[in-house]
């Protein structure tokens, strides 16, 4: 499959690929990133059906290279209530709120699952990500337009692989889900594998919809797994 895509490769696309074969868990901010960053007065926000199916794609294909269902994970810096029913309904791993300081929360996911932060692939769109972005394998920056000197700042820090053409909450998830589809070398397969809902397709959402999403706060004192009463 051939596929042109119209950001900003800040590494070239071997490069990328040789980061995405390592990539184990995914790490999705969500504020300006399944978004374009507009709330209402109770924190509620939106999300894209076309960004879902993306991310449910980004999270076939990287089974199939890894072999194990690699574990999806929000992280945001408020209360987020629409963040954590995207993150219930997708059977996400995990959320993260209240994370001022998201690298807290990068150092408790390498922990909690034995990985280095080269194992992570991350998707961020501001300044609250950078220390994050720093560390990780595959970056991705969701692309906003009103931000040019922060984008540059993040530029000439390196901190970014791709940025995107598109916009949270209009495709930017797809893009990158289709990017990296594409550059792992199997979105012919997974596409096939889902259009015929497969044995191996079938096995992999088994898997998916068993997952119990975990939701964690986080403060001054530290990471704290919310349970329900």
């Amino acid at each position: 499959m051939q596929a042109a895509f119209a950001g900003e490769f800040l590494n070239d696309e071997i490069t990328l690929s040789e980061k995405l074969a390592k990539i184990k868990l995914w790490l999705f901010d969500w504020d300006g990133v399944f978004h374009p960053g507009t709330k209402n007065s109770t924190g509620e926000s939106s999300f894209s059906e076309v960004d879902a199916m993306g991310l449910n794609l980004l999270r076939f294909a990287t089974s199939l290279v890894q072999k194990e269902l690699p574990p999806f994970v929000i992280v945001t810096g408020v209360n987020n209530p629409t963040g954590e029913f995207f993150a219930n309904r997708e059977h996400f791993d995990a959320i993260f709120m209240g994370a001022k300081d998201k690298s807290v929360v990068l150092d408790y996911i390498c922990a909690k699952h034995n990985l280095q932060p080269e194992e992570i692939g991350f998707c961020f769109d501001d300044v609250l990500d950078i220390n994050v972005a720093q560390k990780v394998g595959a970056r991705f920056l969701i692309s906003q337009g009103a931000n040019p000197i922060t984008v540059d700042y993040m530029r000439q820090s390196e901190c970014f692989d791709y940025a995107t053409a598109y916009t949270g909450g209009h495709g930017a998830l797809r893009e990158v889900s289709e990017l990296c589809m594409t550059l792992l070398g199997n979105a012919d397969e997974v596409l096939d594998h889902r259009t015929k809902f497969s044995a191996t397709y079938s096995e992999y959402w088994t898997q998916r919809q068993s997952v119990e999403t975990k939701v964690f706060t986080v403060d001054s004192a530290g990471v704290h797994l919310h349970v329900q009463e």
